[in-house]
């Protein structure tokens, strides 16, 4: 069904590096601009602000709806301390929800000793499986469906998640979960115009170890599981990789990008992290595991890549990037992984980038259902 002769929505994207306060009321939108939706994640530390300013907002305002979450970083640049925004002249569409008290048992009382056995008085800290769903409707018909797992935000807001929507009643639907914190949400934009320069853009920072040239072929797999490629054993491939071996460092990670033979070489190719293979004895010694969520096909051709630990561990940087390639798109990270507390985000002052979105997640994003997580991935999609 082709969308042409609707009315499509105006956006205003805004993001803030190094936030001092967060009030969405006094941020300047063009003349002429009427907001009637809000979409806006930020970074853990933020989080707190980020509660208070859209209840403010929600009270002033209450005609403008809020979709709100917390992820691992802002873009540009991984940032780990910053919030984006965009606003629209139309409303969104709650798809679904989930509660995360359905999810969590944070709230539950603490059993009770029977006289003999010992229990713990209190909750430990864990990790929620969550997932924030934005799917990007245009006027010619096509969607995508962007997905980012949440950052946890228990040590900011004492919620482990936070990913909430307030919406106005005078629509007058999906108001059971308005104003509750949520685990799970799915929501629609409205239809955005289809520009000539549509389209993504994509960069990461996977070193090849073999190139397309090299001609790898699955020859025997099994749902995930690459048996022999040229009718010889996977895992050797892997094995007698001088690149790969020299390094000798067990955090290294290596990826392979399958292509069928017809689209080789064309960017449309599918992404996934080995988790195990090689070494040992027996029938499975020779064969590599890569993600679950794989379905290999004989006949598949296989690139092999690897993520060095100076890169899976990059140290944030307080510079910005060039932020022009940013401008009007929805961009999305995998960041890098933190290993420890680093203060190089908390300095400097307030930096405004009008014209910027952008979020990520240290365990990627998804886009149409297609996994993208090596450390520094970027994908960036012009609206």
């Amino acid at each position: 069904m082709s969308l042409h002769g609707m009315k499509t929505a105006k956006a205003v994207f805004q993001t803030i590096i190094r936030p001092k306060t967060i009030n969405f009321v006094s941020r300047a939108l063009p003349q002429g601009f009427k907001p009637q939706s809000l979409l806006v994640v930020t970074t853990p530390q933020n989080t707190p602000g980020l509660l208070n300013a859209a209840l403010k907002l929600h009270q002033t305002h209450p005609e403008i709806q809020i979709v709100a979450a917390s992820c691992d970083s802002i873009a540009p640049n991984f940032t780990r301390n910053g919030i984006a925004a965009v606003w629209f002249d139309q409303y969104m569409t709650i798809a679904d929800s989930i509660r995360l008290e359905t999810k969590d048992d944070l709230h539950t009382p603490p059993k009770e000793s029977d006289g003999l056995n010992p229990v713990s008085a209190k909750k430990h800290w864990k990790l929620i499986e969550s997932s924030f769903t934005i799917t990007v409707p245009f006027t010619d018909a096509k969607s995508y469906t962007l997905s980012l797992p949440l950052a946890n935000t228990v040590f900011h807001d004492s919620h482990l998640l936070t990913l909430f929507y307030l919406q106005p009643e005078s629509l007058q639907t999906r108001l059971e979960d308005s104003g509750h914190i949520l685990a799970d949400l799915s929501v629609t934009l409205p239809v955005l115009e289809t520009t000539a320069s549509h389209g993504f853009t994509a960069s990461d920072n996977l070193e090849p170890l073999y190139t397309l040239e090299d001609k790898l072929i699955i020859t025997d797999c099994n749902t995930n599981l690459i048996k022999t490629i040229n009718r010889k054993s996977a895992s050797a491939y892997l094995e007698s990789c001088e690149k790969l071996m020299n390094l000798a460092s067990k955090e290294t990670e290596v990826y392979v990008r399958i292509h069928d033979l017809e689209t080789a070489g064309d960017g449309n190719h599918l992404q996934y992290k080995v988790i195990a293979g090689g070494g040992g004895w027996g029938a499975k010694a020779n064969i590599l595991a890569i993600l679950p969520e794989a379905r290999l096909k004989e006949g598949q051709q296989v690139e092999f890549l690897m993520l060095k630990p100076e890169t899976r561990y990059k140290k944030p940087t307080s510079k910005i990037v060039d932020h022009q390639s940013y401008i009007n798109q929805f961009a999305l990270e995998c960041s890098f992984e933190e290993t420890g507390y680093c203060a190089a985000d908390e300095e400097g002052n307030e930096i405004f980038l009008d014209g910027v979105f952008g979020c990520g997640s240290e365990l990627g994003y998804k886009i149409n259902g297609v996994s993208h997580n090596s450390a520094g991935q970027l994908t960036i999609m012009n609206v």
